[in-house]
């Protein structure tokens, strides 16, 4: 099989699940089960090869960056609603606790991804002097 008919039926095959989200075949899908059953149906041996398992890795990569960068635009209504349980004297204390709880944590967090990427910026120039392939920056 060609590179084309094979990236033309894992498209296809990808589409089937994705187009309809509710369908039993969408939730094949998710489960990772969907492409492997697809080509069995259309009678495409290559579920297994390595070709297929990276293509499948890509595929996967794509949606997950794509649901990231969802998540990463409602971050800001999420912190807003966090600061106002938080600050709001109506809501039980336990719920103030766990908003405040849960704005210090993620802080704490944002903080030492902070930190890690400062220091592997300073480790890649420690590594390449010249600045040359650097992305970071």
């Amino acid at each position: 099989m060609t590179n084309h008919a094979y990236r033309q039926g894992f498209e296809e095959g990808w589409s089937t699940g994705a187009a309809n989200p509710g369908s039993p075949a969408a939730a094949q899908f998710r489960k990772g089960r969907g492409l492997h059953r697809y080509f069995d149906r259309h009678r495409v041996g290559i579920s297994k090869t390595k070709e297929f398992k990276e293509e499948y890795r890509n595929a996967r990569w794509e949606a997950s960056s794509q649901s990231l960068a969802r998540l990463q635009q409602a971050s800001g209504a999420a912190v807003s609603a966090l600061l106002k349980v938080m600050i709001d004297k109506t809501t039980p204390a336990a719920s103030r606790v766990r908003a405040a709880d849960r704005v210090l944590d993620h802080a704490s967090r944002a903080t030492a991804l902070e930190d890690i990427e400062a220091r592997i910026t300073e480790l890649e120039r420690a590594a390449n002097p010249s600045g040359e392939g650097s992305e970071r920056e």
